[in-house]
């Protein structure tokens, strides 16, 4: 398996939003808290002398959570116990065999910028994280993944945290898989994976764990589960300052408005209480109600304002964060330097910059994920006999059909002519004006519709050249909508296990090799033709 390489800028793409990309271009200072080219060296500084961390526990926590373990795993491990021992970190749901392609991309990105870190200071030790978004409840974001266009969908009738739930059914999904992705060696073992990992016994949490790891353990990759009493009791203060003082409301709601100031558009908006409840079988929103504290949908009151202390009527284990405090909670437990997100990921982020400050917490470097559109040997076969780079795609199919019409149509254009027409209308105006200056006016609205009656002419021509292509057409929009299906990147719907069966561990190795994790570009890797 070969791949070329090559990127295009996000300005091309249309695949950011205006926040994030004023983020990559260094624009955001003010929201950012440090100056782009500086970013890790301002983190750094200001971690160095940073004990609040509790890493005795975070290491008893992760040796406890991850049984199998290798020597680079364990050496990461231990070395989170000394002070110059730092944190790389990506989160994600427990989606269904890993979910969206885009998943993957974000641990090799994590992976990678460890890796760089290493190599820009060497007397600091970086580990990448996974932290596994296992209290999130939402089953039906996470219960099903798409292979080959087809959707494996989990269907169960628990509740509560995602990653609580038992595997049940699950093994019913694997027979399905296993007859898309074929006989092939790789298909074999990666079926293999998922039948160990997503055992009737395990949880998801545990059937992650186990499935992330064997492809990624060998990179020491550490993955760590914060649904845990232990590490919720270090991010007590900040439970009881959401619950008391509505602190993160307050404050995101502050730099939102700032955003909006600066014609940004909000990502998340905080609730007054940015805390789930967490019992046996349940996720539910804590809401405020005048003095009280209620959940939902029951509206069971928990507690009133006047309760003396509120952590030993229900102890931090009972409190799940929301997205706006599950940034905290990460930095409160993690040493952690850099967060690797997608582009919704790194606006939210930016939101909660002032929280950080409040709570006496560092901040950490954003890091975009890498963004990659791949593109097997034989659909660029075709791009390149339709006459087009895997770049154009990035273009709408209107577009495209027109690139394709104008470069196999003789005389189609008819920029000569609207020249032409504007040139007479400029010496038509240039006339009147010496005769009544008044006049130019419906001169130029004269010289306006006859342009709009051309276009008009032209668009009715490209409609009757587009039928006489019409197979090349039905060819271009095939590959569009593989690469783009639905009118997204494939990376947001493909799952890693067709290209696994097709390429296995090499696969994984390729994006290593291609992903520059501060390239800030979208990948294109093309597959050679054999």
């Amino acid at each position: 398996m070969s791949f070329h390489k090559h990127v295009i800028d996000f300005s091309e793409t249309a695949l950011l939003d205006r926040l994030v990309m004023d983020y990559l271009d260094g624009k955001c200072a003010w929201l950012s808290g440090y100056e782009k080219n500086a970013a890790f060296d301002d983190v750094l500084k200001r971690r160095k002398n940073d004990d609040s961390v509790n890493r005795q526990l975070l290491v008893e926590v992760l040796k406890e959570q991850n049984k199998k373990l290798n020597a680079l795993q364990l050496e990461n491990i231990d070395a989170l116990l000394k002070a110059n021992t730092f944190t790389v970190t990506t989160g994600h749901q427990l989606n269904l065999f890993t979910g969206p392609l885009y998943f993957i991309y974000k641990i090799v990105t994590t992976i990678n910028l460890a890796r760089t870190l290493n190599e820009k200071y060497p007397q600091q030790l970086f580990v990448p994280i996974y932290w596994m978004a296992s209290e999130d409840h939402d089953i039906a974001e996470v219960n099903h993944a798409n292979v080959y266009g087809k959707k494996i969908e989990w269907h169960t009738e628990q509740t509560g945290a995602v990653g609580r739930m038992k595997c049940l059914g699950i093994e019913q999904l694997v027979s399905e898989v296993a007859l898309l992705l074929g006989e092939g060696e790789d298909a074999k073992r990666i079926v293999e994976i998922l039948r160990e990992s997503y055992s009737d016994y395990h949880t998801m949490a545990e059937a992650t764990r186990m499935l992330v790891n064997e492809l990624f353990g060998k990179y020491g990759l550490l993955i760590l589960d914060a649904d845990d009493r232990r590490l919720k009791e270090e991010f007590t203060p900040v439970i009881m300052g959401d619950l008391s003082d509505h602190v993160s409301f307050n404050l995101v709601n502050e730099t939102i408005e700032k955003l909006k100031k600066n014609k940004y558009h909000e990502q998340v908006h905080p609730a007054e209480v940015n805390l789930f409840f967490m019992a046996d079988n349940i996720r539910t929103k804590v809401i405020k109600v005048g003095e009280e504290f209620h959940v939902e949908p029951s509206q069971r009151k928990l507690w009133d304002e006047k309760t003396v202390d509120i952590n030993k009527r229900f102890p931090a284990e009972c409190f799940s964060p929301n997205v706006v405090l599950r940034t905290l909670y990460q930095e409160t437990i993690l040493p952690n330097v850099a967060y690797v997100g997608g582009p919704a990921e790194i606006a939210y982020w930016l939101e909660y910059r002032s929280l950080f400050d409040h709570f006496d917490l560092s901040y950490p470097v954003l890091v975009l994920r890498n963004m990659a559109m791949i593109v097997d040997a034989q659909s660029h076969a075709r791009m390149k006999k339709l006459g087009f780079t895997p770049q154009d795609f990035f273009l709408s199919m209107d577009e495209l059909a027109k690139q394709y019409v104008l470069r196999n149509t003789n005389n189609f254009s008819f920029s000569e002519e609207a020249s032409l027409i504007t040139q007479a209308f400029n010496s038509l105006s240039q006339k009147i004006a010496g005769i009544d200056n008044t006049l130019k006016a419906t001169a130029e609205a004269e010289r306006q519709k006859n342009l709009n009656s051309l276009k008009t002419l032209e668009e009715k021509v490209l409609r009757a050249e587009k039928k006489k292509h019409e197979t090349a057409i039905q060819q271009i929009q095939k590959i569009k909508d593989k690469i783009f299906p639905g009118g997204i990147l494939h990376e947001r719907t493909d799952n890693l296990l067709q290209y696994y069966a097709r390429y296995g561990d090499s696969f994984i190795e390729m994006l290593k090799q291609n992903f520059d994790p501060l390239e800030e570009k979208v990948t294109i890797l093309v597959e050679e033709e054999n």
